[in-house]
């Protein structure tokens, strides 16, 4: 989104799966379980506040063994703060320079953000007029691993109908 917003001559779609902090801020609970699970399994070289996140932002079960478990291992003992901080919410001003066709997919068990799945969709079409947007039966943070069918199908039909 940052690039698309600051080079929209370059981009001629865009597809928001599951943006962090785009159009509302983030939650609490997100903060909370990265920052103190990130903490615990730096410092102490600790599993479970990995498994426990992944377990929050998805709808994978069981967890254990699965790469993006390991990615967040890498990801949280390896985690150091950005002077850029964490993702923002955009203006509608940033928005309005995008004038291409955007797909904001979420799932319905989204829950890194401070307002429900819906609510964010609603949010993306009030700020992107003609956004196309897709409620993932049963998916949480990660839409593109779980169900990744149904987010494949909706990422392809978008492309496919405005190509």
């Amino acid at each position: 989104t940052n690039y698309t917003i600051s080079q929209p001559e370059r981009v001629t779609h865009l597809a928001l799966i599951a943006p962090a902090g785009t159009f509302v801020p983030l939650s609490r609970q997100f903060f909370i379980r990265g920052i103190v699970g990130g903490s615990l399994s730096g410092l102490l070289n600790l599993d479970f506040p990995v498994y426990s996140m992944v377990r929050w932002m998805t709808t994978l079960r069981p967890v254990e063994g699965l790469e993006i478990v390991e990615q967040f291992k890498v990801g949280m003992k390896n985690m150091a703060p950005v002077p850029a901080g964490m993702p923002g919410v955009f203006t509608s001003e940033e928005f309005a320079r995008l004038r291409l066709p955007v797909l904001l997919l979420l799932g319905e068990r989204e829950v890194v953000y401070s307002k429900r799945p819906q609510q964010v969709l609603d949010q993306g079409q009030r700020l992107l007029p003609g956004v196309q947007t897709v409620l993932v039966p049963h998916g949480g943070h990660a839409v593109t691993l779980d169900p990744a069918e149904t987010t494949n199908r909706a990422l392809c039909d978008f492309l496919l109908s405005t190509y």
